[in-house]
Formats: C-alpha cells, sequence, structure tokens
C-alpha cells in the first residue's frame, strides 16, 4: 500500500489523521509552549521527537514553527537555546 502525504494528494494528512485543522493548530502552539517550560529533559526530548514528527508531515500548515524555533536558538536565555536545540537533532 502506498500513502501520498503530500497536501494534493487524496490521502493527506487531514485524512489521514481525521483531526480538525482547529485541533491540530492547538495541539501545534501547545507543544511549542510545552517545549519551553518542560523541566524533564527526558520528557522535552519526547516533545522534540514529537513536533519533529509533525513538522515532517505539516510544514507548510505550521507557519509559527521555524520563526518560533530560530527566535529561541538566538535566545539570551540559555535553557531556551538548549531546549530548541534538542529539536534540531531529532
Amino acid at each position: 500500500m502506498i500513502v501520498f502525504f503530500s497536501s494534493n494528494s487524496p490521502h493527506s494528512t487531514s485524512t489521514l489523521v481525521g483531526i480538525p485543522e482547529s485541533e491540530r493548530a492547538t495541539v501545534k502552539a501547545n507543544l511549542e509552549q510545552l517545549m519551553l517550560v518542560e523541566p524533564v529533559i527526558n520528557i522535552a526530548t519526547q516533545l522534540a521527537l514529537i513536533i519533529s514528527k509533525i513538522a515532517r508531515l505539516e510544514i507548510r500548515e505550521w507557519p509559527t514553527l521555524l520563526p518560533t524555533l530560530m527566535a529561541n536558538i538566538r535566545s539570551e536565555d540559555p535553557s531556551k537555546q538548549h531546549r530548541w536545540e534538542i529539536n534540531n537533532h531529532c
């Protein structure tokens, strides 16, 4: 079975996942915030993996991800830098 993930495919991510766009946007926004405040590094790493998996499928529908990523990597706050650098390695 071949599965296509492009947005113009009959099997786009919204069809495969079945989650409305409004809920997907909420999940993405919450993941961005959780990545900054999660104190346990193992959980932060898992959040980074989730972010990277979603981004692989929906980077075009997640316009805030790359600006947020870059802003936090360039931040003066070392904890923010470290959290988002984890995401670069996933």
